[in-house]
């Protein structure tokens, strides 16, 4: 008759690796749940996190930051062309004159995120969260420039700033956790 300690030892050899398995239990489900559930608007954050390619799949916070940099690097220069486009064909002149101003917002928010690129290669993460701070703000006075300039905006660009207010505050959020904020 086998010893009953004899036919435990696989089983606790089995539950000892699986408990000492490093961050593999954690998923990317996980990074976005962790990044999303503080904000003011989860359902959003999830939204745009979903837009993020490869974010799904990124093996750590680090590498989902980096690719949240990029892609929004990469949107940001689209967008800022187009805000440009605006302002050029804006017959309007204070529409004209918010546009150009979001203009040289959307300049500043690429500046800032090329920043926190070069931050986190250096694994800066404090410069990262600042970075992606003013980027939010960049957004922001975006934004108010409508207010400001009491003009409507017909191009719907103060709803499309909240897609990059939010990409921007995903940025901030990953690169807090990376440098142990909450």
């Amino acid at each position: 008759m086998a010893s009953p300690i004899k036919s435990y030892v696989p089983y606790s050899i089995f539950l000892i690796a699986l408990l000492l398995r490093p961050s593999s239990l954690t998923t990317a489900a996980d990074f976005s749940s962790s990044v999303c559930s503080g904000t003011l608007d989860p359902s959003r954050c999830f939204q745009v996190i979903k837009t993020i390619p490869g974010g799904g799949q990124a093996p750590s916070l680090e590498s989902l930051c980096g690719t949240a940099i990029s892609f929004s690097l990469s949107k940001g220069n689209q967008f800022h062309s187009y805000v440009q486009s605006l302002a050029a064909s804006a017959s309007n002149p204070k529409l004209k004159q918010v546009y150009s101003s979001c203009a040289e917002n959307y300049d500043d928010f690429i500046g800032n995120l090329q920043s926190a690129q070069v931050m986190l290669k250096r694994k800066d993460y404090n410069g990262v969260s600042t970075m992606a701070s003013s980027s939010m703000t960049e957004v922001d006075t975006c934004s108010d420039s409508f207010k400001e300039g009491s003009v409507a905006d017909p191009s719907q660009l103060i709803d499309k700033n909240k897609y990059y207010y939010t990409l921007s505050l995903i940025i901030l959020r990953i690169s807090n956790k990376l440098g142990g904020a909450a």
